[in-house]
């Protein structure tokens, strides 16, 4: 029995076709299903157009991405693996409603690796991008923790309050200016010994408030009065004490240039004095011995020195020192 030949030509492209991938095909229909391993050869785009699409399993989407690649601890859904994987929202919204590009991955800025989120505009291709959020690698735990109540940690996973700060060594705020206006900067800080208020640039601090300062130590009411140890002051600056404590002192350290200098000053339209009052006092038994006794010294214009005639023997009071 005699068998036709099959030509050599026609033997070749059998077993080219069985030996090599086929080339890419179109895939059309309902319901498709696809099993086992897909690869894809070549530098064609793909293109996959579904009205909803569902993949269950985990993917590694880059250039790198190797067919023995796994995502790692916890299996994650997707991940990218470039040289610098990147995602790109690209809003094709109207320019009145919406229509901003945004980035977001890991990039680098000069030496150091940082993860941001990029502002890209209108078009992302041909935009200047701004970039206002950025975590450089490397920063320590919980430098950002935002919580469920809106309150903010910066150093702490448990802020207690709208802004809470944690380092171990004085924490605080930096104020920096800069631009026409001209440059300068202001610092709050605080650690186990005080609370500061101070110029960052001269390192001078002209507002300290110690660790032991007592409730209520300074108080600037609605009318601008200051208090010193008084919650509610009843002149532009009230100082009070419950201890016999209360005074002013004015005072030029030994320092100071050696020189007459004026350290107490009063000016009024109308003339000036001041008053040495006593304070009311309580007598045996419980009732209320008020003293009227009071001495003022006063210039030409002002009411002369006064004092209590009722009682001359409570008031003998001496004025110490000559004009």
């Amino acid at each position: 029995m005699q068998f036709p030949t099959a030509s050599a030509t026609a033997l070749t492209c059998l077993f080219t076709g069985l030996l090599s991938p086929a080339l890419a095909q179109d895939i059309s229909g309902a319901n498709l299903t696809l099993t086992g391993k897909i690869t894809q050869n070549g530098t064609s785009t793909n293109y996959f157009e579904g009205s909803y699409s569902s993949f269950n399993g985990s993917m590694c989407v880059g250039n790198s991405c190797l067919t023995t690649e796994a995502n790692g601890l916890g299996n994650p859904a997707i991940k990218l693996k470039w040289s610098e994987p990147q995602i790109i929202m690209d809003d094709t919204s109207s320019a009145t409603f919406n229509d901003r590009d945004w980035r977001i991955g890991p990039a680098r800025s000069g030496s150091a690796r940082v993860f941001m989120i990029m502002d890209e505009g209108t078009d992302w291709e041909n935009s200047d991008e701004v970039i206002p959020f950025s975590i450089v690698g490397g920063a320590p735990a919980n430098s950002f923790w935002l919580d469920s109540q809106g309150r903010l940690g910066l150093g702490t996973s448990i802020p207690q309050n709208r802004i809470h700060m944690v380092a171990a060594d004085s924490p605080g705020i930096l104020f920096d200016q800069v631009g026409s206006n001209g440059n300068q900067r202001w610092t709050l800080s605080g650690n186990e010994e005080a609370f500061y208020l101070g110029n960052a640039d001269t390192l001078d601090y002209p507002l300290i408030v110690d660790v032991a300062a007592p409730d209520g130590a300074l108080l600037v009411d609605g009318s601008g009065n200051i208090g010193a140890g008084v919650s509610v002051p009843l002149a532009p600056l009230h100082v009070s004490r419950t201890n016999g404590t209360a005074r002013v002192l004015v005072e030029n350290t030994a320092a100071s240039p050696a020189a007459p200098r004026e350290m107490f000053k009063m000016s009024n339209n109308g003339g000036s004095y001041f008053t040495l009052a006593l304070r009311p006092r309580e007598r045996r038994g419980g009732a209320v011995l008020r003293q009227p006794f009071q001495w003022r010294a006063a210039d030409g214009a002002g009411p002369g020195g006064e004092h209590d005639h009722r009682r001359p023997a409570l008031h003998r009071r001496k004025l110490l020192g000559g004009l």
